[in-house]
């Protein structure tokens, strides 16, 4: 059956769905949008986005179910595409009615704008961060055309978020605008993580995601150069996109192409440090000295540093060593994979897998990392006995629901594997991290979204690291801060 004629497949079976399904799918949004409203006109409070989540995970499993989303199916691509852009941006432009903000990344932004402004030169002149140099040359492209302001930057990110949406149509081959993909563009623009990271919080990281979409749809396409090109662009942002480029290099077939593919990669990046050696032959140098790791949070590492009561184990950062983990882990995927070519599908299913178990872990390894972070000192047992019930329950899911989680077959074909393969390798190179932060979730989640097989894109989603943002935040307007 090809993907056409699945989609028409699903779209009749839709038509005799439950009405509880209907209803589930109503009460989702209408909560979905009261709690939207609340959040813009109030404030940001962690009851009220838990509420919103917990809506937009219902809608997850049910969109397709709703009037609205059997209108907008019947369109054709063009208007499909105005209508979800419309959409991801009005949900997060509403949050602009808001001052508050969430984490300190957008103050970052404004003041090296500023500086840049002045003619300082970042990494040399003042702290550049650890992103690659073209991630400041957009804060000052941004900041010439429209000032160095938190509104400017949450307006132009939230832009670009929105075209995310819309590019998420055409991640497929040859059923562009198709109902599954339709069903992910509307998702990613409801999604909560965009919301309120990218509305009201302003995070840049749209800017790479938007390159390694656009890569991704140039390689099911086969465009490889530009493909790869792109690829390279989002690295040259946002050093994410790196892990991606040993299965893309796979994917050609003569060493001359690859060689070709890996200097097509390289150049964004050579070129953004070219421009910042010609500002200050020192720059280079300063950039590579400001990425040698930084403090973790959420995740394996901070609970491993917290176990040992140091960030080093002999001369090695904890935070490198984990990270050269999960990279090897990352290619030990692709070896596989590649090693087994007539078994692609079943490789994919198995790390697959591998993924799913180390979500479960490490969502149970959280509940120790959470208390470790409230100081809860030898109070830390009760925490203990959580994770030793989440590890029971957990087990327990699994046996009961192996064969729904872990599926035998892939939905897809090519473009499926491209999907999944591209998700399972971000997810991981997550894991590694210092930091987990929620919006993180953005790098892999229009090609998680996308994915056909409704096992694997509904467990992954359900996995993951859905955790309450902001720091010094009320649960309820008239109480005070959670410290």
């Amino acid at each position: 059956m090809s993907l056409v004629e699945a989609d028409q497949a699903e779209e009749s079976h839709e038509e005799i769905h439950a009405p509880r399904d209907v209803w589930t799918a109503r009460i989702a949004l209408s909560i979905y949008a009261f709690f939207l409203i609340l959040l813009a006109g109030i404030g940001f409070f962690t009851l009220f986005y838990v509420v919103f989540l917990v809506s937009f995970l219902a809608l997850v499993m049910h969109i397709d179910k709703l009037e609205t989303f059997k209108i907008i199916n019947t369109l054709n691509l063009k208007k499909k595409m105005v209508l979800i852009f419309i959409i991801a941006l009005l949900t997060r432009l509403v949050m602009l009615v808001q001052d508050q903000i969430i984490t300190d990344d957008i103050l970052n932004y404004v003041l090296r704008g500023e500086m840049m402004l002045d003619g300082r030169i970042p990494y040399v002149d003042f702290y550049g961060g650890s992103k690659p140099p073209l991630h400041n040359l957009v804060l000052l492209m941004v900041s010439g055309a429209f000032g160095a302001g938190e509104v400017q930057f949450r307006v132009v990110f939230s832009i670009i978020d929105a075209m995310i949406a819309v590019l998420i149509l055409f991640l497929s081959e040859n059923n562009r605008g198709s109902r599954l993909l339709l069903s992910a563009a509307l998702l990613y623009a409801l999604c909560p993580i965009g919301v309120i990271t990218i509305g009201l919080s302003g995070h840049f990281d749209p800017v790479p995601v938007i390159a390694v979409v656009l890569s991704t749809i140039f390689l099911i396409s086969r465009r490889h150069r530009l493909s790869s090109l792109f690829l390279g662009l989002g690295l040259a942002l946002k050093l994410f996109g790196a892990v991606l480029l040993p299965y893309y290099v796979w994917k050609t077939k003569t060493f001359k192409k690859r060689a070709l593919y890996v200097l097509l990669f390289t150049i964004p990046m050579g070129l953004s440090l070219l421009g910042l050696f010609i500002l200050s032959p020192d720059g280079p140098g300063f950039y590579l000295s400001e990425t040698s790791g930084w403090g973790g949070w959420w995740s394996f590492t901070h609970l491993i540093t917290f176990a040992l009561g140091s960030d080093y184990i002999g001369d090695m950062k904890v935070s490198w060593i984990l990270m050269g983990i999960f990279l090897l882990l990352i290619l030990a995927m692709y070896m596989s994979i590649w090693r087994n070519r007539d078994e692609e599908e079943r490789m994919i299913l198995l790390w697959y897998q591998v993924v799913v178990f180390i979500s479960v872990a490490y969502l149970g390894l959280m509940v120790l990392d959470g208390w470790a972070q409230t100081d809860a000192g030898i109070y830390i047992l009760p925490a203990y006995l959580i994770f030793v019930i989440y590890a029971v329950a957990m087990r327990l899911a699994l046996y009961k629901y192996w064969e729904s989680i872990f599926p035998r077959k892939l939905s897809g074909g090519r473009t499926e594997r491209i999907l999944i393969i591209t998700s399972l390798a971000i997810i991981l190179f997550c894991f590694g991290l210092p930091n987990y932060a929620p919006w993180y979730i953005i790098w892999f989640l229009p090609f998680l979204l996308a994915v056909r097989t409704k096992s694997i894109r509904f467990t992954l989603l359900f996995l993951l690291v859905w955790h309450i943002m902001g720091k010094g935040v009320s649960i309820f307007p008239g109480l005070p801060p959670i410290g």
